[in-house]
């Protein structure tokens, strides 16, 4: 009788190589199909509900709660980022607008593996019909005053532009601002006397291209004449001696409210105050010159100007 121990190194090669095998299957995992959906299509009007979803199919030996890391861009830009057990996420767009316009695509990463999705194309079509507000309606020409255009229900950058038109048919474009938000806030200064209609409109850069809103409602402007030109007259005369006494009236017929006078010589103010001034001074060698009456109001000033000439004494 053979009395040799059993050969139990094949054995444990054995059992160890069904382990290892094993354990590779439970650990093995490939990340099949990745699928990236837009309902109710993937071109809608303005303001209607949109629904993306990344689902995710993962064939995996016997991997218990795997984790996805869900990464949604749209034209490159990351817009979503989710980590998860489960195997889709959701992106709403509640409700689309222009800005939403682009090409997404969702890519997937377990573990050390990551898969895209193929790229799909949502097109917002419309945008909002803009606001126009205007604080005045019947400003003096050249007074400033405060217009606001927005589109509260848009996203995005937005570039709003304000018109003038006229009763020729003629419209000029008045000014262009970028705002951060969905409305922008700016001063208008008109000059044309009369009247004639304000309104606004705004673009919205993408990717494909920029695009243009409808104008926004028409405000009819009434710009008054600003007469405020001041009247000057010197006395007894803008040709004196020297020692005479000299008095110099500065003054704005018929003003609107907060007219201010100024009498200057040289860039140097000589007397300043509401509506109308008088200015008396005894007459000396270096007065001959320029006298300026000047008016203001807000930001507009009107000018008069009056040459005086001292001679030396008699």
């Amino acid at each position: 009788m053979d009395s040799r121990p059993p050969n139990v190194l094949p054995l444990l090669l054995t059992s160890l190589l069904l382990f290892w095998q094993c354990t590779t299957v439970q650990s093995s995992y490939i990340i099949d199909t990745i699928g990236l959906t837009i309902r109710p299509s993937s071109t809608v009007e303005s303001g209607t509900p949109v629904t993306l979803r990344c689902q995710v199919s993962v064939i995996h030996g016997n991997l218990p709660d795997l984790t996805h890391l869900f990464q949604l861009t749209r034209d490159d830009v990351p817009i979503l980022s989710s980590n998860t057990t489960e195997d889709s996420v959701v992106y709403e767009l509640s409700p689309a607008r222009a800005a939403d316009s682009g090409y997404y695509e969702c890519r997937v990463t377990v573990k050390d593996k990551s898969k895209s999705s193929s790229s799909q194309k949502l097109e917002v079509k419309g945008l909002q019909t803009p606001i126009l507000y205007l604080n005045k309606t019947q400003p003096y020409e050249s007074e400033r005053f405060t217009a606001i255009c927005s589109a509260p229900e848009e996203k995005g950058f937005l570039i709003f532009r304000f018109f003038q038109g006229f009763r020729t048919g003629e419209t000029q474009k008045l000014k262009q601002a970028a705002a951060t938000g969905n409305s922008v806030e700016t001063t208008l200064v008109l000059r044309h006397i009369g009247d004639s209609i304000l309104f606004c409109d705004y673009e919205i850069n993408l990717v494909s291209g920029a695009r243009r809103s409808n104008r926004s409602n028409d405000i009819q402007v009434i710009v008054k004449g600003l007469y405020i030109s001041p009247t000057m007259n010197v006395l007894p005369s803008t040709e004196v001696f020297e020692g005479d006494v000299l008095e110099v009236v500065c003054k704005v017929v018929s003003p609107p409210k907060n007219v201010e006078v100024f009498l200057t010589k040289d860039k140097r103010i000589l007397k300043q105050a509401p509506v109308s001034l008088v200015h008396r001074f005894t007459a000396e060698e270096g007065d001959s010159g320029e006298l300026v009456c000047k008016a203001e109001w807000s930001n507009i000033q009107k000018e008069t100007y009056q040459q005086i000439l001292v001679k030396g004494k008699k």
